[in-house]
């Protein structure tokens, strides 16, 4: 994603450089890969609340795989099946 400049200052560029020394990837790995503890993490920057904490998990979840939600039985079954022959 990309923003404006007055975007990337109200997302708290400082804020992240303090804490992240600015790369969300550590902001991950202090979550330990758990989807909710991003988010509320997230949710600390300045203007980012639930739905903006939650799009972002959301739109990293293909270069992320650990925030993915997890496969139930059925979920499982039903992708066997279609990999089937």
């Amino acid at each position: 994603m990309r923003y404006d400049e007055s975007t990337a200052t109200a997302l708290g560029a400082r804020l992240l450089l303090d804490t992240c020394r600015g790369d969300l990837r550590r902001m991950r790995v202090r979550a330990d890969g758990d989807p909710g503890a991003l988010r509320s993490r997230l949710r600390e920057l300045p203007r980012i609340g639930a739905v903006g904490a939650s799009i972002f998990v959301r739109e990293v979840q293909e270069v992320c795989p650990e925030l993915r939600p997890p496969l139930d039985r059925k979920a499982n079954r039903r992708r066997w099946f279609a990999d089937a022959p």
